[in-house]
């Protein structure tokens, strides 16, 4: 069992923005790539990142399942976009830290 599952066994829902564009613009759809175990506690502040922003992360989600940037996590009905990740690695464990900034992005699938 890892300390992630020893935690928290709760799951939540990892979504993929894609952009298409065509004639008439830029259109956005949403696809749920998966249900991922994970541990949620809240942040401190995110001092930087790979894109470049500042902005005050609100949650930290520890996570055994692969991650990425930009993708968009499910919390209690409210979506967190994934601002910067981690990977860690102890002796007999690792797994993903991901820094979440709240979006209103209108996800419908």
């Amino acid at each position: 069992m890892s300390i992630i599952t020893y935690f928290s066994k709760k799951k939540y829902n990892l979504y993929k923005r894609t952009y298409t564009v065509s004639g008439a613009g830029e259109e956005i759809s949403w696809e749920r790539l998966k249900v991922i175990n994970a541990y949620v506690e809240p942040a401190e502040k995110l001092t930087g990142s790979e894109l470049g922003d500042y902005e005050e992360a609100e949650l930290v989600l520890y996570t055994t399942d692969l991650i990425r940037n930009k993708e968009i996590v499910e919390i209690r009905g409210e979506y967190y976009e994934i601002r910067s990740t981690e990977f860690w690695q102890i002796p007999y464990m690792t797994y993903y830290k991901g820094y979440l900034v709240k979006t209103d992005e209108d996800i419908s699938i």
